[in-house]
């Protein structure tokens, strides 16, 4: 039987084994990473308790690791390229990249096929065109995967990305709302949030589009 000390090595081993399996890039990879001046230091980073690096936008997304995970998602780059950015960040003297996501306050989605996290203030996006419409999302990445399926960019409606932050005098004022939630509990209890919180819209749930897409996860 395990006991608290032994959980906490445990733990403690986990996390520096994600590390290290972090740190082990191809040598296109080491070239970027070497690259990387000028980041803004992050605190002393461990994934599994929320991390909150602080971002450096360096520009459009290119790197081949990243191109590559959109692609793995079935994601078109171009669509992608449209909505995020490429950004690094810096934590223990070590810099890392991702596909940055913005919101509305200034914070960013990260995410790379090694690292999913995010950096403060955390709150929705939204992609205001003044519609009657918008669709809704939980995350950027399944934001993505619906414009590649739809081969739609720039987008002509109105959409939000929850990040997962509801925020209501936006999507209140919108007569409809088409939201593509996950299609799990979580998404259940969202879609039902939206519904209470939202009376005067017409709420159209579209969680059952994503069954059969590739690669689309949870966010």
């Amino acid at each position: 039987m395990l006991d608290a000390e032994d959980i906490r090595l445990i733990l403690c081993f986990l996390h520096l084994l994600q590390i290290l399996l972090q740190n082990l890039t191809t040598l296109t990879d080491l070239r970027h990473r070497l690259s990387c001046k000028n980041v803004v230091r992050g605190q002393p980073f461990f994934p599994i308790f929320s991390p909150d690096p602080h971002p450096e936008i360096s520009g459009p997304l290119r790197h081949p690791a990243l191109l590559g995970y959109l692609a793995s998602r079935g994601i078109v780059p171009g669509i992608a390229s449209a909505y995020c950015r490429e950004v690094r960040y810096q934590v223990r003297n070590r810099c890392f990249f991702a596909i940055g996501f913005r919101n509305d306050c200034g914070g960013w989605e990260l995410r790379s096929e090694r690292f999913k996290g995010s950096s403060s203030p955390k709150q929705i996006t939204t992609i205001d065109h003044q519609a009657d419409k918008v669709i809704v999302f939980e995350g950027f990445m399944d934001f993505l995967s619906y414009l590649s399926m739809k081969h739609s960019a720039p987008l002509g409606i109105d959409a939000a990305v929850l990040n997962p932050v509801v925020n209501l005098p936006f999507l209140e004022r919108h007569p409809t709302v088409h939201a593509f939630l996950d299609n799990d509990e979580t998404g259940r209890h969202t879609l039902a949030e939206l519904t209470r919180r939202c009376p005067r819209s017409q709420m159209i749930d579209h969680a059952y589009l994503f069954l059969d897409y590739p690669q689309t996860v949870s966010e």
